[in-house]
């Protein structure tokens, strides 16, 4: 199995960063586990839940580690996005991660 990543992990212009939308999450969603498997660069991962914004820096992330990100005040059905927002100037950063688990 290929692991997944967020993020830009080329400073070329050639590539974009890559983001992941999960649609029609369940308002009853309170939270995210991501099983991180690497980080690189610099910045922070952050999951978007409509106009809400729950970052996590790259420094709490760690490689073989779960991160749990809670998601408090859903109210409605709404996807969720992750993104990486980097600090560099030539904006790589991006988090490696196996699997991805709503609760």
């Amino acid at each position: 199995h290929q692991p997944n990543f967020v993020g830009r992990n080329n400073a070329n212009p050639d590539y974009g960063p890559i983001v992941v939308q999960m649609t029609g999450v369940p308002a009853a969603t309170r939270s995210m586990q991501l099983q991180v498997l690497g980080v690189a660069g610099s910045g922070q991962l952050v999951v978007l839940s409509g106009k809400q914004r729950f970052p996590v820096p790259f420094s709490e992330l760690k490689a073989g580690q779960t991160v749990t990100v809670d998601l408090p005040k859903r109210n409605q059905q709404t996807e969720l996005t992750l993104l990486v927002e980097s600090s560099r100037a030539d904006k790589v950063g991006y988090v490696v991660y196996q699997q991805i688990t709503l609760n």
